[in-house]
């Protein structure tokens, strides 16, 4: 958790990140256990990844690690978003540590957030252009991420449907209708429904 929270925000006082880590603790306890912690990850790990340039601070060896993906992401290019893995930290768990699962969470959210502003723009600068196929693999991680995205359903719908591909729009629609019925308990709006039905009147 402790190299987590500096990968990601490269620097921290010693009170800040031992407030995350042991916030139900008085304040040198849980500074001492953050020594510990120190101590050992610098016994398992035989390069100053952390630096300690003071006695109340500690800092990412940028010498080591130039950068990460989540800073990678938020360049927003093409070439970078196969960097998206899934939630940020989503099989990680930090016993006792409430502020640092906090912290976690709006990380994980504000990461999704981004990943999918950045899909949505590609995907609108793709159509814009007509390359279609780029945006049909956008629009299907763009699914995959925000699987309720009515939207973006419709927008590749109508991509098959421009190509005559009348089997797979119908294919699509059925996985939507699916997902929205049984994980939230509703049907496709009549836009979305009015593209099937236009497409079964042509087959």
């Amino acid at each position: 958790a402790m190299l987590y929270y500096l990968l990601v925000n490269g620097s921290s006082s010693l009170g800040e990140l031992a407030g995350l880590l042991w916030s139900d603790m008085p304040e040198e306890a849980a500074r001492k256990n953050l020594r510990n912690a120190l101590y050992l990850f610098k016994k398992v790990v035989d390069e100053d990844v952390i630096l300690m340039p003071s006695r109340s601070v500690l800092l990412l060896n940028s010498r080591l690690i130039r950068s990460i993906d989540v800073q990678r992401l938020s360049s927003g290019t093409e070439a970078v978003m196969d960097l998206y893995g899934g939630d940020f930290l989503a099989d990680f768990c930090c016993k006792d540590a409430a502020l640092f699962s906090e912290w976690a969470e709006q990380m994980r959210e504000h990461l999704r957030e981004e990943y999918i502003r950045c899909l949505t723009s590609h995907i609108v600068a793709n159509m814009k252009v007509k390359k279609y196929n780029q945006a049909k693999l956008f629009l299907n991680k763009l699914i995959l991420t925000d699987e309720y995205n009515e939207g973006a359903y419709r927008t590749l719908m109508r991509i098959y449907e421009a190509a005559g591909e009348y089997n797979k729009v119908i294919d699509i629609y059925h996985q939507l209708k699916s997902r929205l019925q049984s994980e939230l308990g509703i049907a496709p709006d009549k836009e979305t429904t009015g593209i099937v039905e236009r497409v079964k009147s042509r087959k």
